[in-house]
């Protein structure tokens, strides 16, 4: 029922099973953050691993023999993607501690196996960085990074104000050449005790006509995935879209609105047994946000999306006609 996760460890003295960590939800389990390995030059057998289990996933250490788990990382963001250093004296991951929008690449030392933020080291400040590739022998990177509209670019770490040496560009002239509209990262305020509903605002580049502006919500699909970032967005194609639309006078809304991905556990399962009902709020939140704060039409309101995003604009056809 995807409900527990357990880390179990078997050894050829004895030959049976031995729980180290168990994480139990009563929603699901994340199919994300379950990477786990060895420390093989630790004094102690050591596990390290992720775990979701304080709502948000992070680094831990296992000590085998004493059954002692320790924190290498906490607090409100999530650690993914993590290796290990060559030394095994540290742990390269992507976090992203300052917004849930902007991923970069930390360094976190194993020295004493015990959390403190004076062990962490951000590597880059691009706020963008999607993947990463250590060198065997030394600390050096390669980087996968990217902006709004920047596709997925090569990078290596240097000394560089974002930390990053490009070392590709794919976009043509034609492409850099165009005048891109940058999203606005905003917090549209929730009234469910959700708190604030990140999203992305693409506000019209016209006039405001009589009545205000007409409306458009894009709505994402997967239901997980995060697509108020500053990467490359999943939906670049509707990006550009959301661009002919504004340039015709039309504000856009992107939310992440709950169920999406980047926000921790309670974000992600708030949907449980309830599927379209907390988006649905969120989606409706972010019409009356356009409407009091930029003087947006009521009246002329539409939606779309595909997947998720298109169970989700039948949802809004059906239980919200009035919006």
């Amino acid at each position: 029922d995807n409900k527990d996760r357990w880390i179990a460890t078997l050894s050829a003295d004895a030959p049976q099973l031995v729980e180290r960590h168990r994480l139990n939800d009563p929603a699901w389990i994340n199919w994300r953050y379950n990477e786990m390995g060895w420390l093989s030059d630790a004094t102690e057998p050591t596990l390290w691993f992720l775990s979701e289990h304080t709502g948000f996933s992070h680094l831990y250490l296992a000590d085998i023999n004493s059954d002692s788990i320790s924190a290498v990382t906490e607090g409100a963001f999530e650690v993914s993607q993590p290796q290990l250093s060559s030394d095994e004296r540290a742990v390269f991951a992507l976090a992203n501690p300052n917004d849930p929008g902007r991923y970069d690449l930390y360094r976190f030392e194993l020295a004493d196996g015990d959390f403190a933020r004076d062990n962490w080291t951000a590597l880059t400040r691009h706020g963008g960085v999607e993947s990463f590739a250590l060198h065997p022998t030394t600390d050096q990177a390669v980087l996968r990074y990217s902006n709004s509209y920047l596709p997925p670019q090569a990078g290596r770490l240097d000394d560089s104000e974002t930390g990053i040496e490009p070392l590709t560009d794919t976009r043509t002239e034609a492409y850099r050449g165009l005048d891109w509209q940058a999203p606005q990262f905003v917090q549209v305020p929730g009234r469910h005790d959700q708190g604030s509903v990140p999203a992305k605002f693409y506000p019209a580049r016209t006039p405001r006509p009589e009545g205000g502006h007409p409306v458009v919500l894009f709505v994402h699909g997967a239901g997980y995935l995060q697509n108020v970032w500053q990467r490359y967005p999943n939906y670049f194609r509707e990006q550009m879209f959301h661009n002919f639309l504004t340039e015709r006078g039309y504000h856009v809304l992107d939310m992440d609105f709950r169920a999406s991905a980047g926000y921790g556990r309670d974000w992600r399962t708030a949907i449980y047994r309830q599927m379209g009902t907390p988006e649905l709020e969120d989606l409706i939140d972010g019409v009356s946000w356009l409407v009091e704060e930029h003087g947006a039409n009521p009246d002329r309101v539409g939606l779309y999306g595909g997947s998720y995003g298109g169970f989700m604009a039948f949802m809004a056809l059906f239980n919200a006609p009035d919006v």
